[in-house]
């Protein structure tokens, strides 16, 4: 059994197979999962676990390069982006239109559902190199 770090199973393997520049979409709970996107369901009830639950510990696995979310977060999930300014505040941070976050999550290596139930609790993280 691991000691340390992610100990799901799925969600371990789905990280160590992730290089740069790939896509890992973190969704909240009802989020559309894309055709042919690996889904690593982790949604226990309405609100548990958060996408930043997931995120912080996503964070200490892999290279964060980047980040993107909608645009409407600003509006419904404020303290999402809140979040990540503090705990990602050297990364570069992309607003796109919802719309567009849905088909750029198609390219996706790897969806982590979580049962956020708020709306537009959705992070899309380019994961970048360690050198």
């Amino acid at each position: 059994m691991k000691k340390t770090g992610v100990i799901n199973s799925v969600l371990s393997g789905a990280l160590a197979g992730l290089g740069h520049t790939d896509l890992l979409i973190l969704s909240d709970a009802g989020f559309p999962v894309p055709k042919g996107v690996k889904l690593i369901d982790l949604a226990l009830r309405p609100g548990s676990p958060r996408t930043t639950d997931i995120l912080e510990v996503v964070n200490q696995e892999i290279v964060v390069e980047g980040l993107i979310v909608a645009e409407e977060s600003q509006e419904h999930s404020a303290h999402l982006l809140a979040w990540l300014g503090t705990h990602f505040p050297d990364v570069v941070m992309e607003r796109i239109p919802h719309v567009e976050f849905k088909r750029l999550s198609a390219s996706g290596k790897a969806m982590v559902r979580s049962g956020d139930v708020l709306a537009y609790s959705n992070v899309i993280v380019r994961v970048g190199v360690p050198y």
